[in-house]
């Protein structure tokens, strides 16, 4: 073999290995793809993204992606199109007798997600009517306004877990209000001071524990609110929160911001006003104005 075929041969065999080496490279990075894409979060197309934080069967997973997809559907009928992603993270909770035994909620560095603790032998139809996860998601439709504000935002997402669960069906609305009256009314002998206001005995109940006062004590705040929204002749509380995911979700950092962009959707400082009763109010006297109408 002359020079010049010596050289076209080792050309050759040099291309062969460069093909080869590149056609391993891909393999292997398709691969390490596939890998990474069995490991990654499922993003459905309701602007969901699915996390399982523990192992689930592939039975367990489509039951718990089919509940939440239906609850964050009535979720955005009732109060909006949330204009972000929601992580949406799964526990196992095997014990106990409650589909969820826990709920967690977190807009921590502009990420919002809810954390579940799930018992996955709760059939679909037990899962879909427990409130915790409309309550969970109820509490993004507003952002973090810091915990010394909890009286609000926890009646906040109890108001609105039970409108949720009304837009799915499992609560009408005469036995909405029934429920609200009955629970509020289990709260009010904690409310009878003539001294504190109505959000310091919420603060001393925090304190001492008694969440469920707490929770529903409240909720006081935003079924007066609609009681006066519907005097004056005003769109419904979850009308404005639909109207408020579009123009403010993003801006607010406080209560008061919060409450201010609110009335400028009513266009009159309805709940400006409710908010400064609440603060400056006995507690007797905020309940009594409730049980009033």
């Amino acid at each position: 073999m002359d020079m010049g075929m010596k050289n076209i041969g080792h050309s050759m065999i040099f291309l062969f290995f460069v093909i080869l080496f590149f056609s391993c490279k891909n393999d292997q990075k398709n691969m390490t793809d596939q890998t990474m894409n069995n490991k990654a979060p499922i993003l459905s197309k309701k602007g969901l993204i699915f996390n399982w934080k523990d192992s689930f069967s592939e039975s367990e997973k489509e039951k718990l992606e089919t509940w939440i997809k239906t609850v964050y559907s009535a979720t955005e009928n009732t109060l909006g199109r949330y204009p972000f992603e929601v992580h949406v993270n799964f526990l196992r909770s095997d014990q106990g007798s409650t589909p969820v035994s826990f709920g967690l909620a977190s807009r921590k560095n502009k990420k919002s997600s809810i954390k579940l603790y799930v018992n996955p032998n709760a059939t679909l139809e037990e899962l879909k009517q427990d409130w915790t996860a409309p309550h969970e998601f109820s509490h993004l439709a507003m952002p973090f306004i810091g915990k010394q504000d909890k009286w609000f935002t926890e009646g906040f997402a109890t108001y609105l877990s039970r409108k949720i669960l009304m837009n799915m069906g499992y609560i009408t609305e005469k036995s909405f209000d029934s429920l609200y009256r009955a629970k509020i009314k289990e709260t009010q002998p904690y409310y009878e001071s003539t001294t504190k206001t109505f959000i310091e005995v919420s603060d001393s109940l925090m304190t001492h524990h008694k969440y469920s006062s707490f929770y529903w004590g409240g909720t006081s705040f935003f079924l007066t609110l609609d009681n006066r929204l519907k005097k004056q002749n005003k769109p419904e509380f979850i009308d404005i929160l639909k109207t408020y995911q579009k123009c403010c979700r993003f801006k607010d950092r406080n209560l008061n911001q919060v409450v201010h962009s609110f009335d400028h959707i009513i266009q009159k400082p309805i709940v400006q006003q409710l908010l400064e009763e609440y603060q400056t109010k006995t507690s007797r006297s905020v309940m009594l104005e409730y049980f009033s109408f």
